[in-house]
């Protein structure tokens, strides 16, 4: 009796590990672009705080792939010469000694993006999931963020424009992703910025594939 017991038990643990290991593997294959797929680690507030932490992109980075790192943008006008940028900063105003995502974030991540573009294997993307938090919403901020992310549109994750706006649309998707906010100012800044493209770049952090 108490050998017909321990076989059962073996068997059911048998039978258990056979299941957890087929969920793993229909984890793995899934779209690692679809919402629910995996869990990754957040790089929040992810750029240097005055003269501290310029180091938190290297950090991040450091950690592997695939993670999310959250950049906070505001609008910057130099009081001199009247010109104004897009900095990273977590307070509305800013100094102008803060960095650009440009060369911050962009420029930092172009060796990782290029070398998973030259090896082709997509099973991973997005590698970087970057999440873009407006602390001000200026138009020319907003376009001129619009303007950067085209600028390296080759490494985002975009899809086809729809007409009908609720119907979600297949993504192409590429080593990087961006979430970005749902106000109505984002959104009426991307349809103007996008207007003479067919594609778009940037999903509502809630419904990532939901065309705007």
């Amino acid at each position: 009796m108490r050998a017909a017991q321990i076989a059962s038990l073996v068997w059911c643990s048998v039978s258990v590990i056979a299941i957890v290991s087929n969920v793993a593997a229909q984890q793995t294959s899934r779209d690692a672009a679809q919402p629910g797929s995996r869990v990754l680690m957040d790089a929040h507030n992810c750029y240097p705080y005055g003269e501290w932490w310029y180091d938190r992109m290297d950090r991040a980075l450091s950690a592997g792939t695939p993670l999310a790192i959250e950049q906070d943008l505001t609008w910057y006008t130099d009081p001199r010469t009247g010109k104004s940028w897009p900095v990273l900063s977590h307070d509305r105003e800013a100094n102008g000694h803060e960095p650009t995502m440009r060369e911050y974030f962009f420029e930092r991540v172009r060796p990782i993006v290029e070398k998973a573009l030259r090896d082709g294997d997509r099973s991973g993307w997005p590698l970087i999931t970057l999440n873009l938090d407006f602390k001000s919403e200026e138009p020319a901020l907003l376009r001129a963020v619009w303007d950067m992310l085209t600028d390296y549109k080759d490494w985002i994750t975009t899809a086809p424009r729809a007409v009908d706006r609720p119907r979600l649309q297949p993504l192409d998707v590429k080593p990087i992703l961006v979430l970005t906010g749902e106000s109505d100012a984002h959104q009426h800044s991307r349809s103007a910025s996008s207007a003479g493209s067919d594609r778009v770049c940037c999903r509502r952090q809630l419904s990532p594939l939901v065309e705007q």
